[in-house]
């Protein structure tokens, strides 16, 4: 293989982790506004703010523990496949496109999880993953 086709290629994995990344902090950010909205209307009104930032910082620190972030991606990946069968069945109202539509999204939600977290963590533990699946 040419040296340019190995850069080229190293550009393109790099582009690739960097928009994963992003994508498990766009769910870490999704889960904190949940959590604090969910909080303000059960359990803690008016401290919807703070809710939201303590899980926020928690989950960022779970992130660099290897075990921990294999099992939010396994739970993020989860969550994907819920929200594709939610839009299947809002979109179609039919049992077999919900069902598509969420293994379609929660495939594609555990490979960018597992393409975004092992840049927090050990490769040798996402590489196990992968195997074991």
């Amino acid at each position: 293989m040419s040296i340019r086709r190995e850069v080229a290629e190293g550009i393109r994995d790099y582009k690739t982790a960097g928009f994963a990344e992003g994508f498990v902090l766009a769910e870490i950010l999704f889960l904190c506004v949940v959590t604090g909205i969910w909080a303000d209307r059960t359990w803690w009104p008016e401290g919807e703010w703070w809710v939201g930032a303590w899980v926020f910082i928690v989950c960022l620190l779970l992130l660099f523990v290897p075990v921990t972030c294999l099992i939010m991606t396994v739970v993020f990946s989860l969550a994907c496949g819920i929200a594709g069968w939610m839009i299947g069945d809002y979109l179609f109202g039919n049992l077999g496109a919900s069902v598509v539509i969420a293994i379609i999204s929660g495939a594609s939600g555990l490979t960018i999880n597992i393409v975004g977290c092992p840049r927090y963590t050990s490769k040798r533990l996402a590489q196990e993953f992968i195997d074991k699946l």
